[in-house]
């Protein structure tokens, strides 16, 4: 049953919608068997709707509607079945037992048939490899479902161009049905021809536009993120109120560099429809604010996400060191006190805690240090302690241990510290040496930007401006990274 007042399905037992309480209105009352048919096909295609949509529970409710009207229909068997085979679900058996019943109905059922060695695929390779191979000798027609159905067959068996062929005949035979058109493309993809395969998606989506879950198959294929959000304009102008379809051309935009409109595309995110990721959206776009050092919008968003889950300790760090930036150093410091209170010591809390306190009164945050130093902790946090304190020494002493005795750390955040340290002491040669084998190790912006300001200082200001292009090939808008380039560029013609 389903509720004609928020669409939402229940159990006929029920005098009312147990979720909205609205009375329950009987759409069946004087049935007819082809009426029963007719309404079968309705939740059938329903529910094909709503799986495209990723509503996969309402999908299933609404196969089974389809089914308690019309036990014989085919295809809401089929879809069932090819819902629990769906990798979200993996329920095999069920999968096995709904293409049982569909293939009861018609034995010679192409699709289902096929279908049937999809599951039979999940659950033993070797056995869905002999099964297709005695299939195959059923498609042999020259019909358009025939065809399909070798193309399907030879795509399992992992015979791309020969699927191709098969496909493309049965589209000579009926160029408007965009299923294959999508069976094409994909397959053309899988077989390293993105071009000509994303054309094929793309005729797909011409036949029918408001396929949601194609729009963000195609986006799969697209191999860079820039592709990616020209696809998502072009979902956007079918599906305008999409959040999914926002985020996503955000979260590009925020990988590409470009911050400004990252951050206008988080915003029509979260205003087009409410949903249950809504914190990660204005986490993201304080993520944004930050990268531009915009620090007051950034709280601003860390705030309306922690609105809607206050316990995100991560939110409540960023927070902290945002008012640390703007040298708010008391409230940082009751940012960090959340977090220690709740025994939550991860992210250098404690030490954070310690900067602030050296801010707002030096002597106290020695005090507070030289505690902290007293309790049980690893050489590496003992490193970080004293490059906070600026005792330099010390801490290359630490690092220097944590780097010869290491067996939990990642090198590239042990030989950027060193880096640091040196740096500070006065060795940028030998620092420059540490930010390259941190970048070796694993590149982070952090440590190719502190190599390319070394350089920069050491008038190298070509191997600084090459830097910098690293971090444009992944980031060509990141405007403060470009500003910089622009300098160093003026400078080097000024040589």
């Amino acid at each position: 049953m389903r509720c004609v007042n928020c669409l939402k399905f229940f159990d006929d037992f029920y005098g009312f919608c147990p979720y909205c309480g609205h009375e329950k209105i009987d759409y069946n009352l004087y049935p007819s068997d082809d009426d029963n048919k007719f309404k079968s096909e309705l939740f059938n295609r329903l529910g094909e709707r709503l799986v495209k949509e990723f509503k996969k529970d309402d999908a299933f409710n609404a196969f089974n509607e389809s089914i308690k009207f019309n036990n014989e229909n085919i295809c809401a068997w089929k879809n069932k079945a090819n819902l629990h085979n769906d990798d979200y679900w993996e329920n095999y058996t069920k999968a096995m037992d709904c293409i049982e019943k569909a293939l009861k109905i018609n034995p010679n059922d192409l699709e289902a048939i096929v279908l049937k060695g999809k599951i039979l695929k999940n659950t033993d390779k070797e056995k869905s490899k002999d099964y297709f191979e005695d299939i195959l000798i059923k498609c042999n027609g020259s019909n358009e479902e025939s065809l399909i159905a070798k193309g399907d067959v030879l795509y399992e068996l992992g015979d791309y161009d020969s699927a191709i062929t098969a496909y493309t005949k049965a589209l000579d035979s009926n160029p408007l049905n965009s299923k294959t058109w999508e069976k094409k493309g994909k397959v053309l993809c899988y077989n390293d021809n993105k071009e000509d395969g994303i054309k094929s998606l793309r005729k797909s989506l011409l036949l029918n536009p408001y396929d949601i879950k194609l729009w963000r198959d195609l986006r799969l294929y697209c191999g860079d993120l820039e592709s990616e959000i020209h696809e998502c304009d072009n979902a956007l102008l079918i599906f305008p109120k999409s959040e999914y379809e926002w985020r996503c051309k955000a979260d590009n935009l925020k990988s590409i560099g470009d911050y400004e409109n990252a951050i206008k595309c988080y915003d029509m995110d979260m205003e087009v429809e409410y949903h249950s990721t809504m914190d990660n959206s204005y986490i993201s776009q304080a993520d944004c604010f930050i990268e531009l050092e915009d620090y007051e919008n950034a709280i601003k968003s860390l705030d309306k996400a922690l609105n809607i889950w206050p316990e995100n300790f991560t939110t409540i760090k960023s927070k902290g060191d945002c008012y640390f930036n703007l040298k708010q150093y008391q409230k940082a410091l009751e940012c960090y006190e959340v977090l220690i209170k709740n025994k939550k010591n991860w992210y250098d809390v404690e030490i954070s805690k310690g900067e602030a306190l050296l801010k707002i009164d030096k002597n106290h945050g020695i005090a507070y240090f030289d505690e902290l130093l007293k309790k049980e902790l690893s050489l590496f946090d003992k490193a970080k302690i004293y490059f906070a304190l600026e005792d330099y020494d010390q801490s290359l002493m630490y690092i220097n241990q944590t780097i010869d005795k290491n067996d939990s750390h990642s090198y590239d955040h042990l030989y950027s510290l060193k880096a640091q340290i040196l740096y500070k002491m006065g060795d940028k040669q030998d620092s420059l040496e540490y930010f390259d084998k941190s970048i070796e190790d694993y590149p982070t912006e952090f440590a190719i930007i502190h190599k390319a300001l070394i350089l920069e200082e050491q008038k190298e200001y070509k191997k600084a401006i090459d830097c910098l292009d690293e971090i444009l090939k992944s980031k060509p808008y990141d405007k403060k990274i470009i500003s910089k380039k622009e300098e160093l560029q003026g400078k080097l013609r000024d040589m």
